[in-house]
C-alpha cells in the first residue's frame, strides 16, 4: 500500500505524467521519486465538472488507488460555450487556498518542526484544484501566500469568524486537532491584515472590471477538502462535492445545471454541507459594483481526484 508521500499520475502520455510530476515536486518538495512497481499500469483518474462550458481532468491517483472511468472519450472533449453567451455570463474562478508558499518571517514564529509544518501545510491545501481548471480561459484569482499565513476567505474580524474560536481565523495558529502551532506579536498581525487588504482590494478592482449592467458575473469559489480533516468539525458522511450558495447570489438555473451534470456523472452532491456559503466580493455586498454576481461554491472532495 502506497504511504502518504506518494502521488500516482497514471496519464495516456508520458510526457503528461512527467510534466505533472514535476509540478508536483515542485510544489511539495515532499516527494522524490516514485516507486517502479507503482508508476505503471493504472487507469486514468477521470473527475469532468463540464459546469457552464468547462470541462476539467482530474490526472492524480492516491492512496487506495480507485479509479473511475465514464465515457473518456467525452470526457475530454470542451463543451460549447452556448450557455455562457446567451446568458452573457463572465466567469472568475477563485481558488484562495492552492498556495503553499509562506513569507520568510512565519518561520519565526513557527513551534513545530518545520518538516510537520510542510506535511501539514500540504494537507491543508487545495492541492491540484489550480491544475484541474489549467487551460480555461476565464479570468483567475489566486492568492500569493498559503492560507496558513492568510486565510483570504476569513472574517477579517475574528468575532465574526466561527473558525476562530479553533485557531483557524484570517490568522492560524492551531491544528485541525487543538496543537498550538503558531504565535505571533501584533506587529506580525498586522502585517497579515495588510496584505489580507491588498488582496480583497486587488478582487474588488477585478470584480468591477468584469461587471457591467448587461451581464453576470459567475464567481466559481473553487475548493477541495479531505474526510480525515473535515470529520474533526462535521459528522460523516461527506459527500463527493460539496455545493456552496449564498441566499442574495445565487441562480437557479446555473445551479440547477451544476447539479444535473453532477448527478449525470454518478458523483453525490449537497448543499452547503459540510461547508456552506461562497465569496462575494466587498464591492459587491457593499453595492459598489453594478450588475449581477452569482456565487457558487465547489468543494471537491479529494478521494475522488487524489
Amino acid at each position: 500500500m502506497l504511504n502518504d508521500n506518494w502521488i500516482l499520475v497514471p496519464m495516456k502520455s508520458e510526457e503528461k505524467k512527467k510534466e505533472f510530476l514535476d509540478f508536483i515536486f515542485k510544489r511539495t518538495g515532499i516527494m522524490k521519486s516514485i516507486p517502479k512497481q507503482y508508476s505503471d499500469g493504472f487507469v486514468m483518474l477521470l473527475v469532468s465538472f463540464d459546469l457552464m462550458a468547462f470541462s476539467t481532468v482530474s490526472i492524480t491517483c492516491g492512496m487506495g488507488i480507485k479509479t473511475r472511468t465514464r465515457g473518456v472519450d467525452d470526457f475530454i472533449e470542451r463543451y460549447d460555450q452556448m450557455l455562457l453567451e446567451h446568458k452573457k455570463i463572465k466567469v472568475l474562478l477563485h481558488m484562495p487556498h492552492v498556495s503553499l508558499d509562506v513569507p520568510n518571517e512565519f518561520y519565526d514564529g513557527l513551534l513545530i518542526p518545520k518538516w510537520l509544518f510542510h506535511k501539514y501545510n500540504l494537507e491543508m491545501t487545495d492541492l491540484g484544484i489550480d491544475e484541474l481548471f489549467k487551460g480555461y480561459n476565464y479570468t483567475k484569482v489566486i492568492p500569493k501566500y498559503s492560507r496558513l499565513y492568510c486565510d483570504v476567505e476569513r472574517f477579517r474580524d475574528d468575532s465574526k469568524e466561527i473558525m476562530s474560536k479553533y485557531g483557524e481565523g484570517v490568522v492560524y495558529t492551531n491544528l485541525y486537532d487543538g496543537t498550538l502551532f503558531h504565535q505571533h506579536d501584533n506587529n506580525y498581525r498586522n502585517k497579515v491584515l495588510s496584505y489580507y487588504d491588498e488582496y480583497h482590494k486587488n478582487l474588488d478592482n477585478i470584480t468591477k472590471e468584469l461587471l457591467n449592467d448587461e451581464n453576470t458575473l459567475l464567481i466559481l469559489d473553487c475548493h477541495s477538502f479531505s474526510d480525515k480533516m473535515t470529520s474533526h468539525f462535521y459528522k460523516e458522511p461527506f459527500p463527493d462535492i460539496c455545493i456552496g450558495v449564498e441566499d442574495e447570489y445565487y441562480d437557479q438555473e446555473i445551479l440547477d445545471m451544476i447539479i444535473n451534470k453532477i448527478t449525470q456523472l454518478g458523483y453525490t452532491y449537497k448543499i452547503n454541507y459540510p461547508y456552506k456559503g461562497s465569496l462575494v466580493p466587498n464591492c459587491v455586498i457593499n453595492k459598489e459594483a453594478k450588475g449581477k454576481v452569482v456565487s457558487i461554491m465547489l468543494e471537491i472532495n479529494k478521494k475522488i481526484y487524489l
